[in-house]
């Protein structure tokens, strides 16, 4: 299986706001990158979810959720402390502007 098998991943074609997943370039255990068209500029981009596959599943409409059972409550705590350090440091990486750092255009939150 590939990963672009995987149903834990946006299939390709899925849209999200103005970008269209193309396919999965790599994962690991917090999350999943994709190559995404963006479609109001017409230029390619990398997309990065926070996906930490111990404590969430996406569900057949493409939604994250936090697993249930006898620890949902620490893996929703952990997935709500870990999704803010996402954010954060998405917004710390916007704000850098050098050429060894991947630039980060725009922050969006869904699913």
């Amino acid at each position: 299986m590939t990963d672009q098998d995987s149903g834990e991943y946006l299939p390709a074609g899925y849209r999200l706001a103005e970008f269209e997943i193309e396919r999965v370039l790599g994962s690991g255990g917090f999350g999943v990158v994709y190559l995404a068209r963006d479609h109001t500029l017409d230029q390619e981009r990398a997309i990065k979810e926070f996906l930490p596959d111990q404590v969430v599943d996406r569900n057949a409409a493409g939604q994250v959720t936090v697993r249930t059972g006898t620890q949902a409550a620490s893996y929703r705590t952990a997935y709500q402390q870990g999704l803010k350090r996402f954010l954060a440091e998405a917004k710390t990486l916007a704000a850098l502007d050098h050429p060894n750092i991947v630039k980060v255009y725009r922050v969006l939150e869904a699913n």
